[in-house]
């Protein structure tokens, strides 16, 4: 178990408070692991609800772009509050042109969009995109 703490203000001391324990999640009998990292399961390659991943770019980069709408609503935000997203593709030069599309969908505003970079995913990756991205909520 891992204790889990918040940072709080009193007259300008930051203060550690444990919240809550947090237990690790129990194993899912189900689950396939990833074949590249045994233990680490990447879920933006399926379909949300789902275990079918789309074998394509352009249904990969509309799973993303699901993903990064769902992470960040469940940790209470929207898209809005997301400052940044770091995506890797395979082939970056002409990979971005195919996340283009989605990436105007979810942020129309071009004043408003968040930082973006695209780097070079690893050849030898079962995925053909893959991100992360930073989010300021509160």
């Amino acid at each position: 178990m891992l204790p889990a703490f918040s940072r709080e203000r009193n007259h300008g001391q930051a203060q550690e408070r444990q919240l809550s324990r947090l237990q690790p999640p129990e194993p899912d009998p189900q689950r396939q692991p990833d074949r590249q990292h045994p233990d680490v399961e990447h879920h933006e390659r399926h379909q949300p609800g789902t275990r079918t991943a789309p074998l394509d770019l352009a249904g990969q980069v509309t799973n993303i772009f699901k993903h990064i709408r769902l992470c960040v609503e469940a940790g209470g935000g929207t898209v809005d509050d997301i400052i940044k997203i770091n995506f890797w593709m395979k082939q970056p030069s002409t990979g971005r042109a195919a996340l283009n599309d989605e990436w105007v969908k979810m942020f129309p505003d071009e004043g408003s969009r968040p930082a973006r970079h695209t780097l070079t995913l690893a050849a030898d990756s079962a995925h053909l995109v893959t991100c992360d991205f930073t989010a300021v909520i509160g």
